[in-house]
């Protein structure tokens, strides 16, 4: 299972490759499967076994927690992230439900700051926007429509009017 969520080794396209939660959700679904198969055949003594850190099986052993608190970890594809989020599972004596709603809005958040990232890097060149209301205007002006655009350069920020006359 190693090879799915590992980025050096899953160079995959598909709904198995990619991001870190497309990379793991094979493994999950491998453990999910186990644990059904488990409970259907009534075999709670069939251990299930993942490989999480020593410092992670150190930590979830020492503060008893339950095979489903490791289970809703296993979501999060780096040690660090499992790390901060059993750090706040224990000081916080959150119970499975709890910790399954941590982990889903924690990657909820990482997946946003990461589109943010990829945002601001757009945002960094005003020039692709002012390229783009210049265009917009080239645009009306090409199909008839009498619009005009001036720009005004401040010190601190760049003011633009476009007028588009409104035909009755």
């Amino acid at each position: 299972l190693q090879q799915f969520y590992s980025r050096h080794s899953n160079h995959r396209k598909d709904e198995w490759g990619g991001s870190d939660e497309k990379r793991m959700s094979f493994a999950l679904k491998v453990v999910d499967a186990c644990c059904k198969a488990r409970e259907k055949l009534n075999r709670p003594d069939f251990i299930i076994g993942f490989r999480l850190s020593p410092e992670e099986r150190s930590l979830i052993i020492k503060n008893n927690l339950t095979e489903r608190h490791s289970r809703s970890l296993l979501k999060l594809a780096s040690s660090e992230d499992r790390l901060l989020i059993l750090e706040k599972v224990i000081n916080n004596n959150l119970n499975v439900d709890r910790t399954e709603k941590l982990v889903d809005n924690y990657i909820g958040k990482v997946k946003k700051n990461q589109s943010y990232k990829k945002r601001s890097r757009v945002f960094q060149n005003v020039k692709i926007f002012v390229n783009t209301i210049n265009k917009a205007v080239e645009t009306m002006q090409a199909a008839g429509i009498l619009a005009d655009s001036r720009r005004i350069q401040n010190e601190d920020y760049i003011e633009y009017r476009v007028r588009i006359p409104i035909h009755k």
